[in-house]
This record gives C-alpha cells, sequence and structure tokens, in this order.
C-alpha cells in the first residue's frame, strides 16, 4: 500500500484502525490533515472503531475536539459508520458527496455489497457535487 511506504509531511497523520470483518483482519485508514483551522478528519471508520480512532488521534496530540471538519470520502460504513459517535464528540460539520450524502444522513439506503446493513445516520452539513477544493498543506484526490 501507498500510504504505508511513503513519508506523510508532518501535518498529515495516518489513523490506522484495525478490525475483523466478515471474518478476516483488515486496516482501516482514517486520516487527519492539521489547517489554519483545525483538523480535517478523513473518513472515521466502522461504529466500533470510534474508540480506537481516538486513541490514535490522541497518539498525535490532538482528540475530537481538534477536529474542525470531518470529510467522508464515500457512504460505505467502514468510512462513515462512526460519523454519528464523532459528530456527538466532536461537534464538527461534516461535508461529503451529494451521491454519498443522502445514505450517511439517512435519506437513502446503504447500496453495494453490505446493501441493508445500515450504521447509525449522522448530519450531512454540505453535500457538494464535482470537484471541491480544500485548501490543506497537502494535496489530495479522493
Amino acid at each position: 500500500m501507498l500510504l504505508a511506504t511513503m513519508a506523510l509531511p508532518s501535518s498529515v497523520h495516518a489513523l490506522p484502525l484495525d478490525v475483523e470483518l466478515d471474518g478476516r483482519e483488515l486496516r482501516l485508514h482514517p486520516s487527519a490533515i492539521e489547517t489554519d483551522r483545525g483538523l480535517l478528519l478523513l473518513d472515521v471508520g466502522l461504529p466500533d472503531t470510534v474508540g480506537q480512532l481516538e486513541a490514535r488521534l490522541n497518539e498525535t496530540g490532538f482528540g475530537f475536539d481538534d477536529v474542525a471538519t470531518v470529510l467522508i470520502t464515500h457512504q460505505d460504513g467502514d468510512h462513515a459508520g462512526g460519523l454519528a459517535s464523532v459528530v456527538d464528540r466532536s461537534g464538527a460539520p461534516v461535508v461529503a458527496h451529494e451521491r454519498a450524502g443522502p445514505v450517511v444522513n439517512g435519506r437513502e439506503d446503504p447500496r453495494g455489497p453490505n446493501d441493508g446493513e445500515r450504521y447509525p445516520p449522522a448530519r450531512v452539513n454540505l453535500e457538494f457535487g464535482g470537484e471541491a477544493t480544500f485548501h490543506t498543506p497537502v494535496a489530495l484526490h479522493t
């Protein structure tokens, strides 16, 4: 995996989460980017990994109070499943693509390989279409 082999800038923090899913050991890869306004948290993992996420943030010297914005890259549970808990604990606004937002906030049912498995819905403050730019010290493509 590219993330594991390249050095990250000091303002980017990998927040690996280890889970067992369908009998397989997996590693999820949320991350956080330091910005002038606080942390931009990219994805949050599953509902039962929020404690691990908090521990990883603490290891980098941050906590949920430092999260300024959460960006959900897409609606799958391993990316957005723990969002409701993270939002409750951080109060941070949530940004998602217009196709992900309705699933994340519960207006639509999940789709894909785990159709029907519903993680707790969470508010989405901004849904964007097409391309969007977030001014951070590093370039991202999701």
